[in-house]
């Protein structure tokens, strides 16, 4: 009997840990925020001295600006808060939710365009160049083939995407959690489609039902898929990771365009 609750005990910590994970994988919005405000940013894409490629979205809120960004090479989001000058002088700060330490320090020239300037360790040790350039405002029109598989300890992850000049003509979506791997898999079948800028979003047709409208003054839940030069992004907002229940959790998605491998973003 206690061997059986323990095991029970066992599990739960399990989910409950990858809940916490995948749940924060697209950082939340304020609350006071209106519509989708990650919508209303700017996104970059770029490297740190020309070697380590990163993304990076920032929302302005009058001299000041949220946002987040990741590694390419880890796929780890980390939180971004800096301040602008009218003249465009930025000091973006990365910032570690868990312990709130600054772990690097980005300043230089911002604008619609790009971001450019010097990042720095928090000692101001080391100083290295980044470069950024805006992500095209223009609707999404890319097209390739994509399929790969995640494998974590007690996740997995399979992902089946082609896109056509813009439109998705496949998209799957297997997931499962756990040491008794629950699946769930989700497909192009459950969604409506639309073109956003600069992504394709994709939107729930009825099956799934979003039970969540803090994040979203419309209430729609999205499903962004972005192309940068090196990736392809697949991002869920909102309730989307939690659809298919507490056991089948969907993680964000890097695709390397190169070698075709994808990682969990979290």
């Amino acid at each position: 009997m206690r061997s059986r609750r323990r095991i029970a005990l066992i599990l739960g910590f399990v989910a409950v840990s990858l809940y916490t994970i995948c749940a924060s994988a697209a950082p939340d919005c304020d609350r006071n925020s209106k519509g989708d405000c990650w919508d209303e940013g700017i996104e970059y894409a770029g490297n740190i001295n020309g070697r380590y490629p990163i993304q990076m979205l920032l929302k302005l809120e009058g001299k000041s600006f949220k946002g987040y960004m990741f590694y390419e090479s880890t796929a780890k989001y980390i939180f971004l808060q800096g301040t602008v000058t009218p003249k465009g002088l930025a000091t973006v700060k990365e910032v570690d939710e868990m312990s709130k330490k600054v772990t690097g320090v980005f300043e230089g020239q911002l604008g619609e365009a790009g971001f450019s300037g010097t990042w720095s360790s928090p000692d101001g040790k080391k100083r290295v160049p980044f470069k950024l350039t805006a992500i095209p405002g223009t609707a999404a029109a890319f097209s390739g083939q994509y399929r790969c598989e995640i494998k974590e300890e007690n996740f997995f992850q399979t992902v089946e995407l082609k896109v056509d000049h813009g439109k998705v003509e496949k998209f799957t979506i297997i997931s499962g959690l756990g040491p008794h791997w629950h699946t769930c898999d989700l497909g192009l079948e459950n969604l409506t489609q639309e073109r956003g800028k600069p992504y394709i979003l994709l939107l729930p047709d009825g099956r799934f039902q979003s039970e969540s409208n803090k994040l979203y003054g419309d209430q729609r839940e999205r499903i962004r898929v972005k192309e940068t030069q090196n990736t392809i992004a697949v991002q869920f907002f909102g309730s989307w990771r939690l659809a298919c229940g507490l056991n089948a959790l969907m993680a964000d998605v890097l695709i390397n365009k190169k070698t075709g491998k994808c990682k969990a973003l979290f």
